[in-house]
């Protein structure tokens, strides 16, 4: 599976794996297969999980705060543009 992974990342193609549990992915390829399954993703979602692999995406997501700024651009024009009928 991971080298399936990395030689469609090496031919620019994206894979989507979908997984309910770490514990299934671990069951079905070996801790070490399942490891470097997890290790080679480059972006995970989740909904709501439960046991290791809570801990496990907690480690990874961190808790790092960044700052982030929003822009809102108003596509209506200002009112002293809009012609009176």
């Amino acid at each position: 599976m991971d080298s399936l992974i990395a030689t469609a990342r090496s031919n620019k193609v994206a894979t989507c794996l979908g997984i309910q549990d770490f514990s299934q992915l671990r069951k079905d390829y070996g801790r070490e297969q399942a490891d470097v399954i997890m290790n080679i993703t480059g972006n995970i979602v989740s909904g709501q999980v439960t046991g290791d692999t809570a801990k496990q995406l907690s480690a990874r997501f961190g808790k790092i705060m960044q700052d982030r700024e929003s822009l809102l651009i108003n596509s209506v024009a200002p009112p002293s543009a809009v012609p009176n009928n």
